[in-house]
C-alpha cells in the first residue's frame, strides 16, 4: 500500500542521514586510538556527534511538520470534494425531477385525468416540448458536464486523486429516467400485431 511505501521511504532517509557520519565517527575514534592523537580527533568526533544530533532533531521536526501539512491538505481536499459532490448531486436531482415531472408515467397521467388536473393541458404547441413523448425508462446523459484537471494532483498514485476519480463516474448519467423523443423532428414507428399496436396508441 502507499502508506507502507511511505514508511519504508522514511526509514531509508533516516539510515542515509545517520550512517555516513556514524561511520566517520567510528573511523576517527579508531584512528585516534591507533595513532595516539586522541584529543584532537576526539574533539572533531564530538563536533560531528553534535552535528549528527542536530541533523536528527531537524529531520524529526521537519517530519512532524510534513505530517501536519499532509493532514491539513487531506482535510481541506476532502471538504472540497464533499462540496463538489453535494453540488453535483443537487444538479443530478434537479434534472431527474424535471424529467419525471414533465414526462409522467401512464399511471400518473390516468390519475391526472381522473382528477381533471390542469396539467393535462399545460403543454401548448408553442412550447419546446410539444409533441415530445416518453418511450420508457433508461439512463440518460446529464445536462451538465463534469470536468477536472488531470494535473491537479502531481502524484499518479495519490489517494486524493483516486478519490476524485471515483466521484466522476457517479454523475455522468441520470439513472432510470424517461426516454423522450420529439415527434416534430423524429419519425416514430410501432412494430407488432394490430391489437398490440392499437393498444400502444
Amino acid at each position: 500500500s502507499s502508506d507502507l511505501q511511505k514508511e519504508k521511504r522514511k526509514k531509508g532517509e533516516i539510515v542515509k542521514m545517520i550512517l555516513p557520519p556514524a561511520v566517520m565517527i567510528c573511523a576517527m575514534v579508531a584512528v585516534s586510538i591507533l595513532m595516539g592523537r586522541g584529543i584532537y580527533v576526539l574533539i572533531s568526533a564530538v563536533g560531528m556527534v553534535m552535528s549528527l544530533v542536530f541533523s536528527i532533531t531537524t529531520f524529526f521536526s521537519d517530519r512532524k511538520e510534513r505530517k501536519e501539512n499532509e493532514k491539513n491538505r487531506q482535510e481541506a481536499y476532502s471538504n472540497y470534494l464533499l462540496n463538489i459532490r453535494k453540488e453535483l448531486n443537487e444538479a443530478y436531482c434537479r434534472q431527474k425531477e424535471s424529467l419525471m415531472y414533465h414526462n409522467p408515467s401512464v399511471s400518473e397521467i390516468m390519475s391526472l385525468a381522473d382528477e381533471s388536473s390542469s396539467r393535462l393541458y399545460e403543454r401548448a404547441y408553442i412550447d419546446n416540448d410539444f409533441l415530445c413523448v416518453s418511450l420508457g425508462f433508461s439512463d440518460a446523459l446529464t445536462s451538465y458536464s463534469v470536468t477536472y484537471q488531470n494535473n491537479l494532483l502531481d502524484m499518479d498514485k495519490d489517494e486524493l486523486k483516486k478519490e476524485m476519480l471515483d466521484v466522476v463516474p457517479e454523475f455522468l448519467s441520470v439513472k432510470d429516467v424517461p426516454v423522450v423523443i420529439d415527434l416534430k423532428e423524429t419519425h416514430l414507428g410501432i412494430v407488432g400485431g394490430r391489437k398490440e399496436t392499437v393498444n400502444c396508441l
